[in-house]
């Protein structure tokens, strides 16, 4: 098996990361920048004559412009963290799979950790939802959850890569999954719970949830995927200006 070198997979995967950012982001405000409005709307008017209404730091236009830069220095973090994953995988991923089923695998991985199982445990809200005096707590809760995530892939990762030898392939990658389910379910228990409460019609907020999920799924299918791609297209570049 041909093995990308380090550099070039930092390259390529910040270009993925930085691509799949700003697609999520053109989809998220076609998509879900209407939703926001909305639940601004409901918050206003759950908080119709309370005598102090507190202006935003920053206005909606301002919030909707940096929606994009927001994205592209998300791809650019999360696709950092794709790269170091698939470089230190790569050497132990079945021979026989070509590039692109070998950049699915551990962007699926990474989906986990710091996608799908924090979502899972404490689910995006829209404006209105959060209580500012808990704000803290929410964010440590969420990092560990963050860490934590990451922690339990590596674990599963070096589990199955010690009982390969002993194993095989097959019973090996089954061993990383159960200590990856097992470990994600304590973890899941361990943590607490959102301490708010939430006080805009569920609907909104159900919406609001599927559109997020929808959003970080897309974000890592097109890293998985564009991986592939961008190793193409910066091989074929270099081998371009090698021929000048």
């Amino acid at each position: 098996m041909n093995l990308d070198p380090i550099g070039a997979v930092i390259k390529a995967a910040l270009l993925a990361g930085v691509v799949a950012g700003l697609v999520v982001a053109a989809v998220q405000f076609v998509w879900t920048e209407p939703l926001v409005d909305r639940a601004i709307v409901l918050e206003a008017e759950l908080h119709h004559g309370d005598a102090v209404q507190s202006s935003p730091v920053v206005d909606r236009p301002t919030q909707k412009k940096g929606l994009f830069l927001a994205y592209t220095l998300y791809g650019v973090a999360w696709g950092l963290l794709f790269g170091a994953g698939y470089a230190i995988a790569q050497p132990h991923l079945p021979g026989s799979w070509g590039r692109f089923r070998r950049s699915l695998l551990v962007a699926v991985a990474a989906y986990w950790a710091v996608g799908l199982l924090p979502f899972l445990k404490y689910p995006a809200n829209p404006p209105g939802v959060g209580d500012p005096d808990t704000i803290d707590v929410r964010q440590r809760a969420y990092l560990a959850m963050l860490v934590g995530g990451i922690f339990l892939v590596a674990i599963a990762y070096a589990a199955a890569r010690r009982a390969l030898p002993r194993l095989g392939r097959a019973e090996a990658a089954a061993l990383g999954l159960a200590v990856l389910a097992a470990g994600s379910a304590l973890l899941f228990w361990a943590l607490p719970g959102n301490p708010d409460e939430i006080r805009t019609p569920m609907a909104a907020v159900t919406d609001f949830r599927v559109h997020s999920l929808a959003g970080i799924t897309l974000f890592w299918l097109l890293v998985g995927g564009g991986y592939a791609l961008s190793q193409k297209l910066l091989t074929g570049h270099r081998n371009h200006v090698s021929t000048i």
